[in-house]
């Protein structure tokens, strides 16, 4: 089976990095994508752990352009008789996709400007450590896979 779906466009809300109660650091957050034909935008909901929620939300704002790839995922939950439903892009990797002056236009702050990094994991089931010749790291040295996600404890 394939699920895999890639997207640019737009952070359209504002990005509030949370820690589930697993000790997980992820982003729930929305992206404006304007379709190829017309003048209408979709707004699609993206849940981003790990590394690629921590660059997130380091560097990006409300307003700046991205592109992720991930896979759709379709959650329901019955809560005291009434059925919720989240439908979104659980992504496995994200990059900017402006330059330092483009990201300005966008933040109040002086933030660091945006490298144009990918946390490529999409190969990698989650709550299992990859093995180190595909594990995912930055220019220092460091892990950036998405391990050990404790999905029972993240609110959808």
């Amino acid at each position: 089976m394939i699920n895999n779906i890639t997207l640019t466009g737009r952070i359209a809300s504002d990005i509030d990095l949370k820690t589930s109660k697993g000790g997980d650091n992820y982003l729930s957050l929305k992206i404006a994508v304007k379709r190829s034909y017309g003048e209408k935008t979709d707004f699609i909901w993206l849940k981003i752990f790990g590394k690629n929620a921590e660059f997130l939300n380091k560097y990006m704002k409300k307003g700046s352009l991205i592109g992720v790839v991930g896979r759709l995922q379709v959650d329901s939950n019955n809560k005291n008789g009434e059925w919720s439903t989240w439908t979104g892009v659980v992504v496995s990797s994200a990059q900017s996709l402006e330059t330092k002056s483009e990201t300005a236009k966008h933040t109040n702050n002086s933030r660091p400007a945006p490298r144009a990094e990918k946390y490529d994991i999409s190969d990698l089931s989650i709550g299992t450590k990859p093995p180190e010749s595909v594990r995912a790291t930055d220019d220092q040295g460091n892990d950036l896979t998405d391990d050990g996600v404790d999905w029972e404890s993240i609110e959808f």
